[in-house]
């Protein structure tokens, strides 16, 4: 890097990424009116030509009897390069979401909705309720959910374990069967997650039925 020698004289955005330039000055304003209390985030370009994270602060100071601005900055490229990586990663956790049929969503151990797939989302849709559901509780996004769901997953989170289960749930004059499947996701030897994976087995049932009775007529036929 630069040393101070180096440092000493050179204009104070002379290591600034030039494309945040102007941003970091806007910030830099703001923050010396008092507009802005938070630390402002930039890149820099080292001597080597690489490109480096800054956290930065600056407030007004008096330095030798003249009025000064004191920066408090600090290298936090390692910090952005690991929410980039958390951030591609949940990317691509959307995208294979979205790519199953089935309506799928994670919830953490409160039972809050963290990510939903597009199934989901349409299945919200068509039912008339709210699609925007990441963030809330999923008795709030599902209020038709009955008590048993909740110690459902209450037992996953207690045993550690998968829990595939079925339920019949009446629309207006429509009854639907799903098959729910129960997945945790282990974190430091704890439950964190629990990815639920619903699927519409009511045409499946329906077909079973009629097998069923065909089968039965079929022997009273043979009596």
């Amino acid at each position: 890097g630069y040393t101070v020698s180096e440092l000493i004289g050179m204009k104070s955005d002379g290591i600034i990424h030039p494309e945040d330039k102007e941003l970091v000055k806007r910030n830099a304003r703001e923050m010396l009116r008092g507009v802005q209390g938070i630390p402002h985030t930039f890149r820099i370009i080292t001597k080597q030509g690489q490109v480096r994270w800054i956290m930065e602060t600056v407030t007004s100071i008096t330095y030798g009897g003249r009025p000064a601005i004191l920066g408090n900055s600090m290298d936090i490229t390692e910090l952005k390069t690991v929410e980039t990586r958390l951030r591609e990663s949940e990317n691509l956790y959307q995208i294979v979401l979205d790519a199953i049929t089935d309506a799928v969503i994670v919830v953490d151990t409160g039972l809050t909705l963290l990510l939903a797939n597009d199934a989901f989302i349409a299945w919200c849709e068509e039912l008339g309720l709210a699609t925007d559901v990441v963030g809330k509780d999923i008795f709030t996004v599902l209020p038709f959910l009955p008590p048993s769901v909740r110690q459902q997953y209450e037992r996953v989170v207690r045993t550690g374990r998968p829990l595939t289960s079925e339920r019949s749930l009446r629309f207006g004059d429509q009854t639907v069967t799903l098959r729910e499947m129960r997945i945790p996701i282990i974190e430091h030897g704890e439950v964190a997650r629990i990815i639920t994976v619903v699927r519409d087995i009511t045409a499946q049932r329906e077909v079973e039925d009629l097998r069923s009775k065909a089968y039965a007529q079929v022997e009273r036929n043979m009596e």
